[in-house]
């Protein structure tokens, strides 16, 4: 007989930097666990944004304010605690780690969640044990969670309600109507190609831009193109308008695992490093996806890791009707096919924990 996993409540645990990506990340997974049946609590340090993402919260999922002050935290007690992408706990709330172990199911029950990769070393460090040595919660074991598509890695979250309830316009019925141009959707920091991408694609492109930094990031580097000021909206809102566009220029780890679901074109702005080890993690991605030569220069002119120069993003970046756009509508194709063979992260995550069953 299958052995069936018990219900297990989780406590996740996130700090928003300055962007959107660590809140949507959680909420994404909070949620995908819900629907197997799990609870969970979310603890978040800018909750009116994951109000913006989720104005409702899913069934099965709460959230609390990020903790303070040791007085003014409720009791931290279930099953599972996800740290996730390096939020430092308060000593008040790891101090309540020791004082409830009869509550635990598993014997892996802290989780440091990290940022999703497919670089070597996290295939290495994957599912790896990091006791704690001093402070509240010495003697305490968390253990390392890498997400990601390729094999040794954790899963990803099923993107399968983008695909799902939408009935969105094809790239090619879009451009059998004479009236209507295809749509590109830009969502980014602050990329210093976004000018040269305004003139390749001024004529040719319908752009459709997310509010707060890709807007100003557009009136500063395009004040003379014409395009559409999207209002601010939730996050399963902001899934379907990536799978109704022709082309989806994301930015970030959530929204690119869904611009590369709807099997669009995509450019990817990832976030920056200081150490520039966004360079080394963007080429590992694209060397994964084996990207075209167009899709990889594209990707590097982007990100500032190669010279704006010589009209390069032009030469790379593809028009409608021609043969490279036909190139990377085939590489997104790629990237969607190994995206939904992919592991769900909340069950692999879940398994894992199961797998120190006490």
């Amino acid at each position: 007989m299958e052995q069936v996993n018990p219900t297990l409540s989780f406590e996740i645990f996130v700090r928003v930097i300055d962007n959107h990506g660590d809140a949507g990340v959680t909420l994404r997974l909070a949620r995908r666990l819900s629907e197997l049946g799990h609870r969970c609590r979310l603890w978040i340090d800018d909750p009116e944004l994951l109000l913006r993402m989720s104005p409702q919260m899913p069934k099965g999922v709460t959230w609390l304010a990020w903790p303070q002050q040791a007085e003014q935290t409720p009791a931290v007690n279930g099953d599972v605690w996800i740290e996730a992408f390096g939020c430092a706990l308060p000593d008040w709330v790891q101090s309540q780690w020791s004082s409830h172990p009869n509550r635990f199911k598993t014997t892996k029950n802290w989780i440091n969640l990290e940022y999703f990769t497919t670089e070597d070393y996290a295939k290495r460090c994957h599912g790896l044990p990091s006791p704690v040595l001093q402070g509240p919660s010495q003697g305490a074991t968390k253990w390392f969670y890498y997400p990601g598509w390729t094999k040794g890695l954790g899963g990803v979250v099923p993107r399968t309600r983008a695909m799902e309830t939408n009935d969105f316009t094809l790239f090619e019925e879009t451009l059998n109507t004479p009236s209507k141009r295809p749509t590109a959707l830009l969502f980014c920091y602050e990329p210093p190609a976004l000018g040269a991408l305004c003139q390749h694609w001024k004529h040719h492109m319908h752009m459709r831009v997310a509010a707060g930094r890709p807007q100003q990031a557009w009136e500063a580097q395009c004040p003379n193109t014409e395009a559409e000021f999207l209002n601010w909206t939730d996050q399963l809102s902001f899934d379907r308008l990536l799978a109704q566009s022709d082309f989806n220029l994301v930015r970030g780890e959530d929204s690119i695992l869904t611009a590369m679901s709807v099997d669009k074109p995509y450019l990817w702005q990832i976030y920056p490093q200081d150490d520039g080890a966004h360079a080394d993690k963007l080429k590992a991605f694209l060397d994964t996806l084996n990207a075209p030569p167009s899709v990889v220069q594209a990707h590097e002119i982007w990100n500032g890791l190669r010279p704006l120069a010589d009209n390069l993003l032009q030469a790379v970046l593809p028009l409608p009707h021609t043969s490279q756009w036909a190139e990377w509508a085939e590489f997104a194709h790629f990237s969607a096919q190994q995206l939904r063979q992919a592991p769900d992260l909340a069950q692999e995550l879940v398994d894992f924990v199961m797998s120190g069953k006490i």
